[in-house]
């Protein structure tokens, strides 16, 4: 990126962080205006939440994201995540609208939301994060996310 400009979020960034306000808004959270989640590379990014609210047993939360000075495609959409618990004790990510399914064999992801290797991490990490002791090892929760756009690319991966 070019020197001067102003940096934004990727993605998966923004897919991590509206898990985590969903998490914090299942658990009682209010009022919640910002997320700070925690970066691979070490450090944080603090984001603004579009919305975070909780209502019977789910919490919702969303980002707009934001490209900086160097915008892709994804740029302007609202990226959010539902949370519910469940009772299997693992994480499980599934795809809500405009995020593909994988579907086929040979990739480094699980037959689950095609969400990349990388940001599976980040999601998993910044929710295990603010999850309360009590619910074990393995977290009972459940996410999806939604990029507001017609149709997506994925197909060629799966769903």
């Amino acid at each position: 990126m070019k020197a001067g400009l102003r940096t934004g979020y990727t993605t998966g960034s923004c897919a991590a962080g509206a898990a985590k306000a969903a998490v914090l808004a299942l658990l009682g959270a209010e009022k919640l205006a910002e997320v700070t989640i925690g970066l691979p590379g070490g450090g944080s990014l603090t984001m603004p939440l579009k919305t975070a609210e909780s209502s019977a047993g789910r919490g919702l939360a969303a980002i707009v994201k934001d490209g900086g000075d160097d915008p892709d495609i994804t740029t302007g959409l609202v990226l959010w995540a539902e949370v519910a618990w469940n009772g299997s004790g693992d994480i499980t990510l599934a795809a809500g609208e405009g995020i593909g399914r994988v579907t086929l064999k040979g990739l480094k992801i699980p037959p689950e939301a095609a969400i990349n290797p990388v940001p599976r991490r980040m999601i998993l990490e910044n929710v295990r994060a603010v999850l309360p002791p009590d619910r074990g090892g393995h977290p009972p929760f459940g996410a999806r996310r939604r990029k507001n756009r017609p149709k997506n690319l994925q197909s060629e991966i799966g769903d």
